[in-house]
């Protein structure tokens, strides 16, 4: 897997070195209530999940990557490629609204759109997620639609918004 760096931005693979600070991004409610990743309950979990992700490395249809500032885990955004590529990122929460998930974002457009058989990004986000709508436009994405009622997800229907880069 490539690494790709801006500035105090790296990313890379995500490594059993990085549980704690994981396990703070998949712990926390307000994270995991905006992201669909699975939350872990305690640092085992937060381990088990890493490995889990690690052994997929090989899979060329699956991406994950660990988002580091100054090398600290604050961030994981991971991608699943079908007929299009599909990404989706969380960030900590005490490194919101400063401009890491747009960095990171605006890293993995320009590295996925490099790869000739990659010709379509498409990112999702809860209609409620106004910051990563955002970061979406900002990354220069375009709208593509709302999906309502697309999931079931922590006790509650949820509409989806969809963007799109070729």
């Amino acid at each position: 897997m490539v690494t790709l760096k801006e500035g105090s931005i790296t990313l890379d693979k995500i490594t059993l070195d990085d549980a704690n600070d994981y396990f703070l991004i998949a712990s926390n409610p307000n994270i995991t209530t905006s992201f669909m990743l699975d939350e872990v309950e305690n640092l085992e979990e937060a381990k088990s999940a890493i490995e889990e992700v690690i052994n997929n490395y090989e899979d060329n249809e699956f991406y994950y990557f660990a988002i580091r500032l100054n090398g600290k885990l604050i961030g994981v955004m991971k991608s699943y490629e079908s007929d299009y590529l599909e990404l989706g990122y969380a960030i900590n929460e005490d490194y919101w609204n400063k401009g890491y998930a747009t960095i990171a974002l605006k890293l993995v457009t320009d590295y996925f759109l490099s790869i000739d058989r990659i010709k379509k990004i498409i990112l999702g986000a809860f209609s409620d997620n106004y910051a990563s709508i955002r970061v979406m436009e900002k990354c220069g994405y375009s709208f593509l639609g709302i999906k309502k009622d697309e999931f079931y997800y922590k006790g509650k229907s949820r509409d989806i918004v969809y963007f799109g880069k070729c």
